[in-house]
């Protein structure tokens, strides 16, 4: 009875060396798990927050492509406008230029008098159209100008080819070169 006594006290005092050891795993393995849940919470506070400027710069650059998308439109209202107002002044310089050099045809000197009543004001307002009219007079001449001077230039080239090819045909006809070889030469005719 005493050794099987004795064998059940070992016993006990096995189990509860293994019981204690549990214990202290347990503890162990608790605050390993309170360890690893902080960390996880950490981690999930760190990802949000990396995350915030992610979702920020997304919606800023959503915000710039709406802005984007608004400036372009609005370029290319601006071009169409431009094109407009580019076509307006080209027709108002050519109606311009129509009524300096067919004063008659404007209708505001056919709608209002010749004369204010103001001498001072009408002399002023006939020298500012005498400005006008010479202004656009002065670039009508400028343009044919230029328009002389390329004329006088290809008129110019023109006549140094033809006397070159005269050269040329003078000087085969004394190396004894027929005539009918100067129908080939291209300009010769």
């Amino acid at each position: 009875m005493q050794a099987k006594q004795k064998s059940l006290l070992e016993r006990v005092d096995a189990l509860d060396e293994e019981c204690e050891e549990l214990q202290s795993q347990l503890v162990e393995r608790e605050e390993r798990q309170s360890d690893l849940h902080n960390q996880l919470r950490e981690m999930a506070e760190e990802k949000e927050q990396m995350e915030a400027p992610f979702a920020q710069q997304r919606e800023l650059c959503l915000e710039l492509e709406k802005e984007k998308q608004t400036l372009e439109a609005y370029v290319c209202e601006l071009k169409n406008s431009v094109a407009e107002l580019k076509e307006d002044v080209r027709a108002s310089r050519e109606r311009e230029r129509l009524l300096v050099a067919f004063p008659e045809l404007s209708p505001l000197t056919q709608a209002q008098p010749k004369s204010t009543g103001n001498v001072l004001l009408d002399m002023e307002q006939q020298l500012q159209a005498n400005a006008i009219r010479i202004q656009i007079l002065e670039q009508e001449n400028t343009t044919l100008y230029s328009s002389i001077v390329k004329l006088r230039q290809r008129a110019q080239h023109k006549d140094t080819r033809v006397k070159l090819q005269t050269g040329d045909r003078d000087r085969s006809k004394s190396a004894g070169i027929t005539e009918a070889s100067d129908e080939h030469i291209p300009g010769l005719t």
